[in-house]
């Protein structure tokens, strides 16, 4: 933890120029809040009058955008409420659980696959099998409208990395 923190501080205050990028757009972002929203919704055709509810692993998306998105973890990191669906024996969480409990519009997807990633070479870590892999893996043989279908409700493949669950039935 010391060489960590170390080293955190060591990029961070002393080597020029190595912050992160995003701290100034961050630093900035409070002025551009309802524009970053208002491409966001589009983004994900988002037509209704309500708030938009995204779960999102990256949930640094609400120092960009304003009250008319809600954003949802999907790690736990920054809000308790999923902390409560976490398998004690994998550590992953109960995502079909939590999905149906705090019912998302959108869920974001690039993180939690099976696949060979980078976190996998270094520590090899096998991401256990879990629902938002299982999507993950799913829409790569999709187009971007197809749809499927799960726990009753439609799931649509908006943009690539996102799906719009459709929590209420047309009547």
């Amino acid at each position: 933890m010391l060489m960590g923190s170390g080293t955190d501080f060591y990029r961070r205050v002393i080597k020029p120029g190595s912050y992160s990028g995003n701290l100034i757009r961050v630093m900035r972002a409070e002025g551009r809040r309802k524009e970053n929203t208002d491409r966001m919704l589009d983004y994900l055709n988002w037509t209704s009058a309500g708030t938009a509810r995204v779960a999102v692993t990256e949930v640094q998306l609400r120092y960009f955008v304003d009250e008319r998105i809600t954003v949802l973890s999907l790690d736990g990191r920054t809000s308790s409420e999923i902390l409560k669906y976490m398998d004690p024996r994998t550590g992953m969480p109960r995502f079909e659980e939590y999905l149906e409990s705090v019912k998302p519009d959108y869920v974001q997807l690039g993180q939690w696959s099976r696949g060979q990633n980078w976190f996998h070479y270094l520590t090899g870590y096998e991401v256990p099998a879990n629902l938002i892999g299982e999507w993950e893996t799913r829409v790569k043989e999709m187009n971007l409208g197809d749809s499927f279908m799960w726990n009753g409700r439609k799931v649509v493949f908006v943009q690539p990395s996102w799906l719009k669950i459709e929590w209420v039935k047309n009547i």
